[in-house]
């Protein structure tokens, strides 16, 4: 095994960037949700959280609808002579290796068998089982022959399926800790010289299309996945950017984080305590504390607001008060907090399915299908480009 690691370092995220940045947030009393991801500390507490309350670990039905988003976008993918998959915002790569492990089990002549139901064609109450014994069977069946899952749904006709000749990654993140985990995970199916690591700033990296065309061996589909992203960027600022880098072929799978239910806001404080926990008060509190802004995590408060760009689209937002005056010192500049004063340190927002389809359509994005977790508290798009009538 190598003792280094190539990792490509943009130049949004060089020190003088992130501290010009930082200064500004600090000024403006609104932290970057991209400053909570620096240290290994915080590398390490945001993993811990995301372990402990993060449904795409605790709920096995939202485990599945990544696995059977991966599972479907796969297929559309089984000709293809090289497959490229980009993963913006990365985090720890663990729904990336699902789509990793799912395009390098795709061999020549290997026969499967699709399930007819969809989650909208099953009841809820058998959804999650349903999808893992149609999974389950789809991974063992590599003779064509399949036991029907006892949800009622029936097989399709076998179809044989052609792996692609190269599989490569970009795992993209403003954190160097997590690109490399992410690394580390991916190397599970992914030879190290297929993988491409970069720590880039995704809306400040102008020039992101092109070095993302350069990671791309010339004969690849490329599958874009943005996971876990969309609830912390307001969500014109961000569908712009993700527009921008999509190409004629390429498939985009994004994630969502829904409110459940047919009332919004009583959907939205349905999973408030995914957020309103200690896990995540000690994540928040690391950064002002490590900069020397007193926080008390217990302090923190958590709030339903709706987003500056898009009103319509609800967040769940993080603040605390400054508990003593401090003077924060970055390089020569001067930055005064007075107690009491407030800080907004995160929010993460909640979509519907039409909410979201709504905010897509301006930027000429439309969602294809799309795979909701039973709890309908996160669901899982492939979106693509609008066509001009």
């Amino acid at each position: 095994m190598d003792s280094t690691v190539h990792v490509e370092i943009h130049r949004s995220q060089f020190p003088d960037r992130l501290q010009s940045e930082l200064a500004g947030c600090l000024r403006a009393r609104r932290i970057n949700h991209k400053f909570h991801y620096e240290s290994p500390k915080q590398v390490q507490r945001w993993l811990a959280l995301h372990e402990a309350h993060s449904p795409a670990r605790t709920d096995p039905g939202v485990d599945l609808i990544y696995a059977e988003a991966c599972d479907k976008v796969a297929d559309q993918l089984a000709a293809a002579p090289a497959v490229h998959v980009i993963s913006l915002g990365c985090g720890g790569g663990q729904k990336d290796l699902q789509m990793l492990r799912r395009l390098s089990t795709l061999e020549t002549g290997t026969k499967h068998r699709e399930w007819s139901a969809s989650v909208s064609e099953t009841s809820r109450s058998g959804a999650v089982e349903g999808r893992r014994q149609g999974l389950a069977a789809r991974a063992s069946d590599s003779q064509g022959a399949a036991t029907a899952p006892e949800d009622g749904t029936q097989p399709r006709a076998a179809s044989v399926q052609t792996a692609p000749r190269r599989l490569s990654y970009s795992p993209v993140d403003v954190s160097v800790g997590l690109t490399l985990t992410a690394r580390d995970a991916a190397s599970e199916v992914i030879d190290p010289a297929d993988c491409h690591p970069l720590v880039c700033d995704l809306l400040t990296a102008d020039d992101l299309p092109k070095i993302l065309d350069s990671h791309t061996p010339p004969e690849a589909r490329r599958i874009i996945l943005f996971f876990g992203m969309l609830p912390n960027f307001e969500p014109d600022e961000i569908l712009g950017r993700l527009a921008g880098l999509l190409r004629k072929d390429d498939l985009l799978l994004c994630s969502a984080n829904l409110a459940p239910g047919a009332d919004y806001d009583a959907g939205i404080r349905q999973v408030l305590p995914q957020y309103d926990n200690a896990a995540t008060r000690e994540w928040l509190a690391a950064l002002p504390n490590d900069l020397g802004i007193g926080i008390d995590p217990g302090d923190i408060e958590f709030a339903i607001t709706a987003c500056a760009d898009a009103p319509a689209v609800k967040r769940i937002e993080a603040t605390c008060n400054v508990s003593a005056d401090a003077v924060i010192r970055l390089g020569a500049e001067s930055i005064a907090f007075q107690a009491g004063e407030r800080l907004r340190l995160f929010y993460s927002c909640r979509y519907t399915s039409p909410l979201l389809a709504e905010i897509l359509a301006p930027h000429m994005l439309q969602i294809s299908r799309e795979w909701p977790a039973p709890s309908a508290e996160e669901a899982v798009y492939q979106v693509g480009r609008r066509e001009i009538s």
